[in-house]
């Protein structure tokens, strides 16, 4: 479930007034709360439902500029539902995984970071979502997702703890997959 959707309940369409530049945080938060999410978040508890917030597309889309001045402003609504609900979501216990919806290289590294940086995670919350979530949102965390026994052990190998600052996980010394060592470099 991508968090884009809220943007367009419900009359099908963003409303009028978020479609204008440079409006403050504190109107995005009276935003929000127009918005039926404690509905949303209620049903994906109850159906066990994954959050695929992709929220780097939506912040990277609503600063681009190759990309009209309209077309920014609409991705700029996006992007300020999207990082309030996935806090939201995280804030209630809805299990939120790092997807993407581009084969751009280290994008799931960028998602990770915004989730920090954008969406309030502590980047072990971040790291969770992106190891054993993504594996959850699969159906393969009975092979992979966390360290334990039995289980396939893909490691990245770090030269800095990115529990201490998330944007150490470019700091990459060593691959393991599929039981095979590859140098970073």
């Amino acid at each position: 479930m991508e968090t884009a959707l809220f943007t367009r309940w419900p009359s099908g369409k963003i409303p009028e007034a978020w479609l204008k530049p440079n409006l403050s945080e504190s109107f995005w938060d009276a935003a929000f709360k127009t918005l039926p999410v404690e509905d949303y978040i209620r049903a994906m508890l109850e159906h066990k439902t994954i959050l695929d917030p992709t929220v780097f597309i939506d912040k990277n889309g609503s600063t681009n500029p190759a990309r009209s001045q309209a077309a920014r402003v609409r991705t700029t609504a996006h992007w300020e539902i999207d990082k309030r609900f996935t806090k939201l979501a995280l804030d209630r216990g809805v299990p939120v995984c790092t997807g993407t919806d581009t084969d751009k290289e280290k994008f799931v590294q960028q998602e990770i970071k915004t989730l920090v940086h954008d969406c309030g995670f502590s980047p072990m919350q971040a790291i969770v979502s992106a190891t054993k979530h993504d594996a959850m949102a699969l159906g393969i965390d009975d092979r992979t997702g966390t360290i334990q026994p039995g289980k396939i052990a893909n490691l990245v190998i770090l030269s800095a703890n990115p529990a201490e600052n998330i944007d150490n996980l470019d700091k990459v010394a060593l691959v393991i997959k599929n039981g095979r060592m590859f140098n970073a470099k």
